[in-house]
């Protein structure tokens, strides 16, 4: 796995830049991405809690709780 955490909260213009390259509106949003050809397969838009980002996680690994 690889994270790739983006502040986008100052709002400059190279922020702007990546928000419109990923069709974002602002953050948070949680991209995955597959490793082998980097296109993006999942996307969730807004904050999660644990519970949640939990749930995501299973579901995106493909693992049973």
């Amino acid at each position: 796995f690889s994270i790739v955490r983006i502040d986008l909260t100052k709002n400059t213009a190279a922020h702007q830049t990546v928000l419109e390259h990923f069709n974002l509106f602002g953050p948070p949003a949680i991209l995955f991405f597959t490793g082998s050809s980097a296109n993006e397969f999942q996307r969730e838009i807004g904050f999660l809690d644990e519970e949640e980002f939990q749930t995501v996680l299973v579901t995106v690994l493909g693992v049973s709780e």
